[in-house]
């Protein structure tokens, strides 16, 4: 089968019919919450306590009262040291992940609720409220581009054109299903599914079957330069921020895309990302995104500059900004553009064409959706691979300051410059 979407709907058919024999979801009511912090001891008290409430319900003995608002009152204590403990011990536990350690730190002191709240939204109909959002998120770009004025005005002495970097080629290699296995089983159970229907932790259990028809399907799209249009829908979420409750704009959109077509673009994150380091083709100011250029790099980087400066007996003018959505005012043709600068060209850049053009979202509310609505600006959010094409597209603004230093992470860069005071 050499037509992407077909051999895409085939597979998907498939799977679909062998886990809804197999392992068919099932609605299951869960009583209580998980409380890990109940040892035997707190549970032993609780029961006594609940015994005696019930002896003091039907005797109403002023005695069996007063016993059991003892036990109580001795409970509520021992619940609170027990959870205190818990929480003392986690947080220990966790002090040198960070990841862990502020998941933990968010569950004992939670900001606000992650649930979507839409009551104040005129409307009954969750088919109407999904359509407002999913227009909204569409159109806030080009909202947003209509405020700004152009930076060329200002400051920016932009070139021309865009100069190549590289006289190298980047190109595909087919890829092994064992690469695609051990992809398939890094899969986090705990990820959404996507609009295939197809749940991340049964694609992770049936990854030593699934590898030889994803990895055909894989490299015929690296072949072909040609990605399944359900690869490209993202299914959206709205997440309140905070805020009135009835304005869309205080709404973060959650996307998310197919596990399958995560799969795809890691493969292609690790061919693109090894071409370009290996060729030292990124900035050496540019940190995120990357392996072994975290935020601590940059810090330092940052902190050395201005202490040398200082040293100097010069005094140094900082602009720190923040790019409001960023990664979803990407123009597709200018970073197209830019990706020919670093050798992509032929089958590549027809494949990178075709993974930013001709996408599509739409947001699902209580499980209704709202009508698709084509994506015409920036990287695919929640994706794997738009991160990394964000960097490639800010790479060279490093090359357009005369004067003046640079670091960026991500779409977080600082400017800064150094001058000695005695001229001035």
């Amino acid at each position: 089968m050499k037509n992407v979407n077909l051999a895409v709907a085939f597979l998907n058919v498939n799977l679909e019919n062998i886990f809804n024999k197999h392992a068919p979801l099932i609605t299951k009511k869960i009583k209580g919450r998980v409380c890990p912090w109940l040892n035997r001891n707190v549970k032993s008290f609780m029961n006594d306590r609940d015994k005696i409430l019930r002896k003091a319900r039907k005797s109403k003995n002023s005695n069996d009262w007063e016993r059991y608002r003892k036990l109580r009152n001795k409970c509520n204590t021992m619940l609170k040291a027990a959870k205190s403990k818990y929480y003392k011990d986690t947080l220990d536990e966790h002090s040198l992940n960070p990841k862990k350690f502020w998941k933990t730190l968010k569950e004992i002191f939670p900001s606000k609720s992650k649930g979507i709240s839409f009551s104040s939204i005129e409307t009954d109909s969750n088919k109407i409220k999904a359509n407002i959002f999913c227009n909204y998120f569409s159109n806030v770009v080009n909202d947003l581009k209509s405020k700004v004025c152009s930076l060329s005005s200002l400051c920016w002495r932009l070139p021309v054109t865009i100069k190549p970097k590289t006289h190298k080629v980047f190109k595909f290699h087919q890829v092994s299903k064992s690469t695609i296995e051990k992809h398939l089983l890094r899969l986090k159970k705990s990820k959404s599914t996507g609009l295939d229907g197809l749940p991340p932790a049964l694609l992770k259990d049936s990854a030593s079957a699934l590898c030889h028809p994803l990895c055909y399907i894989i490299n015929l799209t690296l072949s072909s330069g040609i990605i399944p249009s359900i690869w490209k829908t993202a299914k959206i979420t709205p997440v309140h921020k905070s805020g009135p409750v009835d304005n869309p704009d205080n709404y973060r959109p959650i996307s998310i895309l197919p596990a399958l077509s995560k799969i795809m673009e890691k493969v292609v994150y690790d061919q693109l990302m090894d071409y370009l380091e290996s060729n030292s083709l990124l900035s050496s100011y540019q940190f995120g995104f990357r392996a072994k250029r975290s935020t601590k790099l940059a810090t330092t980087l940052f902190v050395d500059d201005i202490r040398f400066y200082l040293d100097s007996g010069n005094l140094v003018g900082a602009v720190f900004i923040d790019l409001k959505k960023a990664f979803d005012t990407i123009g597709h043709s200018v970073l197209l553009s830019k990706l020919s600068a670093f050798g992509i060209f032929d089958i590549e850049h027809k494949w990178f064409t075709d993974y930013l053009f001709d996408r599509k979202q739409l947001v699902n509310i209580n499980n209704t959706f709202s009508e698709s609505i084509a994506i015409k600006h920036g990287v695919p959010q929640g994706s794997i691979l738009g991160p990394r094409l964000f960097i490639t597209f800010f790479d060279d603004l490093a090359d357009i300051l005369q004067y003046s230093k640079i670091v960026k992470y991500a779409d977080d860069t600082v400017i800064y410059y150094g001058d000695n005071r005695k001229n001035k």
